[in-house]
């Protein structure tokens, strides 16, 4: 079990890698049929994924040996997503969001969760940690990530909405000299 722990945290672990790539293999939850108590259109595929990833978090919640610090992570997680528009972010970007919410972050916690409880507080890892403190660094990194991305999301919007308006501005000042 611990060796299992050990190789999933492990930098040469393609499983979880949070800035690496997030390859083909990832399995996202396309489905838009559910419906919401107070609409009837359907969901948005992010929006199902991210109330399951908030479903997910609410059960870690009542299991006591899951790290409080890596609830709240998962919880700043949680809050980041649904601050961003996924429409403004790139393919790829929304494609890693996906990732760390439907995989990264539940297999993380899942391998860490079937470590016996000595062993996941009191075992000191090859990097010098416990595996405990392990998690809660990692989903921390995750964390880390999507703020990256919202970043990134922010400026790329502002850098296109400023472009906009120097194009108007441009658009007007030609109007205004051929119309002397």
């Amino acid at each position: 079990m611990l060796q299992r722990f050990k190789d999933f945290i492990s930098p040469k672990s393609e499983r979880f890698n949070v800035f690496g790539s997030f390859g083909a293999n990832s399995n996202t939850n396309t489905n838009t049929t559910n419906h919401s108590n107070q609409s009837n259109a359907p969901k948005s595929a992010e929006m199902v994924i991210i109330e399951n990833f908030g479903s997910y978090i609410q059960t870690l919640t009542q299991d006591e040996n899951v790290p409080k610090k890596a609830i709240a992570h998962l919880n700043d997680i949680l809050n980041l997503v649904k601050t961003v528009n996924f429409d403004d972010m790139t393919l790829e970007n929304q494609s890693l969001v996906r990732r760390i919410l439907e995989i990264d972050a539940k297999q993380l916690l899942d391998v860490y969760l079937s470590l016996p409880k000595a062993h996941a507080v009191s075992v000191v890892l090859e990097n010098g940690k416990t595996a405990k403190q392990t998690v809660i660094d990692n989903v921390y990194g995750l964390h880390n990530k999507i703020n990256e991305i919202n970043t990134q999301t922010i400026e790329q919007k502002t850098e296109k909405l400023l472009k906009k308006q120097k194009i108007s501005q441009m658009k007007q000042q030609r109007k205004d000299f051929f119309d002397l």
